[in-house]
């Protein structure tokens, strides 16, 4: 966990996630990717530690379910992944 919690690790899933198509978007916390951007370095990476495992009942994901859909176009399928809750 180490590891995943590095200041570098958390910089660059930042930039991955700022690169992403979908970040325009807002998440559950109603935050776009621009407005954390706003925020300096340093928040971004204790915002993120303090989410995973400073809260009380630690950060777990949901348990997600996976189904591959074909696609009729093309030769090729997809995968459509949703919560299980």
């Amino acid at each position: 966990m180490s590891l995943a919690l590095g200041r570098e690790n958390i910089l660059l899933a930042y930039r991955n996630i700022k690169n992403n198509t979908g970040s325009k978007n807002a998440g559950t916390d109603k935050l776009t990717i621009t407005d954390i951007s706003k925020q300096i370095p340093g928040e971004v990476v204790a915002k993120v530690r303090y989410i995973v495992s400073g809260t009380k009942r630690d950060y777990r994901p949901k348990a997600v379910r996976r189904n591959v859909i074909p696609k009729l176009t093309q030769d090729r399928s997809e995968f459509l992944a949703y919560t299980t809750d």
